[in-house]
């Protein structure tokens, strides 16, 4: 996240380093986004099994200008693989605090907090070809709504499985709870 971006005296963007295996950076630093907004926060970054780069982040942009998630792909030398594209489908409330996995043929999922009032954060989630195309529709992950659910994770098997883990706010405690999903998207068990 980077407070010298384009917008210096009023927010952050989100920015990228590559670096060799040495640790020697190669080439300079790069904006991950091409909207040009203020507020782009929270990146997280995954390989696919090619060395192709998928960037995810929480901010405005194009066609969400409460603050979506969105994602851009990068090729293996870092260069941008077509525009950013918004991950959620919803664009009531904010969206915040991503998190992505990519699976051995390229698929990823990506999960954030999302705010929906009134009944507060809740774990949302979307599935995606290796080319970036939605499989599917967004969809909810926590089942139990009495809490806030946020700071999700998402960790994919090779063969498309994943599991989803966030932390549930009650009034008086706090629990880390998790979901299965198979490779098609659908629940396996309930969430524990």
């Amino acid at each position: 996240t980077d407070a010298q971006g384009v917008y210096p005296s009023l927010s952050n963007t989100v920015m990228g380093q590559r670096f060799a295996l040495s640790g020697v950076p190669q080439g300079s630093n790069f904006r991950l986004g091409s909207y040009l907004a203020p507020g782009q926060l929270n990146a997280d970054v995954i390989f696919d099994p090619n060395g192709n780069l998928i960037a995810v982040w929480n901010g405005l942009g194009s066609g969400d200008p409460d603050g979506g998630i969105f994602a851009r792909r990068f090729d293996a030398i870092g260069a941008a693989v077509g525009q950013e594209f918004r991950v959620n489908t919803e664009t009531a409330g904010v969206q915040a605090r991503p998190s992505i996995d990519v699976t051995t043929d390229g698929r990823f999922v990506v999960t954030w907090d999302s705010f929906r009032p009134p009944a507060g954060y809740e774990v949302r989630a979307q599935r995606f070809t290796a080319p970036g195309v939605p499989l599917g529709f967004e969809f909810a992950v926590n089942t139990y709504t009495q809490s806030d659910d946020v700071r999700s994770k998402v960790a994919m098997a090779a063969d498309g499985r994943f599991v989803i883990s966030w932390t549930a706010f009650h009034p008086d405690f706090s629990d880390v709870i998790a979901q299965e999903y198979n490779a098609a998207g659908n629940r396996v068990g309930g969430e524990f």
